[in-house]
């Protein structure tokens, strides 16, 4: 789809929420509800600006939000892109990484085998 047609809301002025996150926030649901596509192209900086009728900073402001997020990429002279999303990985989870409802130690045959890098909160007296 065409990253023009996702152009349909206008930002609330009188709102508490910043500009930049309110046209962050319509791009962000126009990709989760499949409007934009992976690899689908962005409306460009100045189709952005016209439309919401901000400044240049404010819709770069927007589109470094969405890509810090991971949801666009963007490169100079070819425009921002809605991001391919990466197959999800799993991670496991070390015996040296205590959680909520363990606080015990570190076992000593952990990382070092001594234990010497557990943190002083962690040791045991």
């Amino acid at each position: 789809m065409s990253g023009e047609a996702v152009l349909t809301q206008a930002v609330d002025p009188a709102s508490d929420r910043p500009v930049y996150k309110q046209i962050a926030d319509h791009l962000r649901e126009a990709i989760g509800r499949g409007r934009l596509l992976e690899g689908d192209q962005l409306p460009s900086e100045v189709q952005l600006m016209s439309h919401y009728g901000v400044a240049r900073m404010t819709v770069r402001h927007a589109l470094r939000l969405l890509q810090a997020e991971g949801l666009i990429t963007a490169e100079h002279g070819r425009g921002v892109d809605v991001r391919a999303r990466p197959p999800g990985r799993r991670l496991a989870i070390c015996c040296c990484v205590p959680s909520a409802a363990r606080s015990r130690p570190r076992p000593a045959t952990c990382a070092t085998g001594s234990g010497a890098n557990t943190p002083p909160w962690t040791r045991s007296p």
